[in-house]
């Protein structure tokens, strides 16, 4: 299975494992009370085929990845929907950058 890239944003341990059993690269970026930790560079976000933003509140710099295809879902969906996003990301990756999904 060739690897592809995909970079998440406000992510968890799950994540990146259900991210990595999808044949997928993982970059993880997290905001929180604490305030953001992993920033993505813009370098990574331009080289990503896909965001995936996983939150349940507006996330701070969001027009950071209106280049970029973009996959979008609230923690708790991610968490009991995990194959849904996985197809999702893998949909959206034959559309065209700027495109986004909202589950």
């Amino acid at each position: 299975m060739y690897q592809r890239r995909s970079t998440h944003l406000h992510g968890s341990g799950s994540t990146g494992e259900v991210g990595k059993k999808s044949g997928h690269k993982v970059t993880v970026e997290t905001q929180g009370a604490l305030g953001s930790e992993n920033q993505l560079t813009e370098a990574q976000i331009a080289a990503a085929d896909v965001a995936v933003i996983i939150s349940d509140i507006n996330i701070e710099a969001a027009e950071r990845f209106e280049n970029t295809r973009v996959v979008r879902c609230t923690i708790s969906h991610f968490l009991r929907h995990s194959e849904e996003v996985m197809t999702a990301i893998d949909k959206i990756r034959q559309a065209p950058r700027g495109s986004e999904i909202i589950l």
